[in-house]
């Protein structure tokens, strides 16, 4: 897999991500077009919806697929906050271990939502995803994903071992490629651990 692969693949991941909450804000203005100066409270709460969905998911994707200054920082807080905006099925519950604890370097909340990004992909439509920091600015950090919808396709876990081969990557891929290659540009070490209880990813100081 090349950086070009990696480049296209992660465009598509997002324009994919976007078209829906976008278009749906171009089909509330249609629609109230249509309906003219009529009722039009359901329409606008569409549009609403649908805007708030957009800006969230690209405060997440700046973080996680973006770059990071050296040395700036995040509060816990706010990375809880662009986490919650993941979460859009109802049988899946996100655990925060501490959300109110210290800033967290922007390159680990960088690595943090790519590995939730990750976890979102395994969950499946029912399950658990727990998040796991230490109270100190520090490592490890680990995002684990259980319960009865887990499963994992070998495709994904390739793309977290590196264990890839010549598979093309795919766009709804992309986060377990860029995790992977992000936590190597960092000299930080990926470990995916999987057993019949689920899936647990740890990013840890080299060895």
């Amino acid at each position: 897999m090349t950086d070009k692969d990696l480049s296209t693949a992660l465009a598509s991941r997002i324009c994919h991500d976007l078209v829906s909450p976008i278009g749906a804000i171009a089909n509330g203005i249609d629609l109230i077009q249509t309906i003219g100066n009529g009722n039009i409270e359901d329409e606008l709460r569409m549009i609403s919806q649908s805007a708030e969905r957009a800006s969230r998911v690209l405060q997440y994707y700046r973080i996680a697929f973006g770059a990071a200054a050296d040395g700036s920082e995040i509060a816990r807080a706010a990375l809880a906050e662009r986490a919650d905006a993941l979460i859009t099925v109802k049988r899946v519950s996100l655990i925060w271990d501490d959300p109110s604890g210290p800033t967290v370097l922007r390159a680990h909340a960088r690595l943090l939502l790519l590995m939730l990004l990750c976890a979102q992909g395994l969950v499946g439509m029912r399950g658990n995803i727990r998040v796991m920091m230490p109270p100190a600015h520090s490592l490890p950090m680990a995002v684990s994903v259980d319960g009865d919808g887990v499963f994992a396709e070998e495709t994904m876990l390739n793309l977290l071992t590196g264990n890839t081969g010549d598979t093309d990557l795919q766009p709804q891929h992309v986060e377990f490629a860029s995790l992977r290659a992000g936590a190597e540009a960092m000299g930080l070490t990926l470990s995916v651990n999987r057993d019949i209880h689920g899936t647990r990813m740890m990013i840890d100081d080299a060895r």
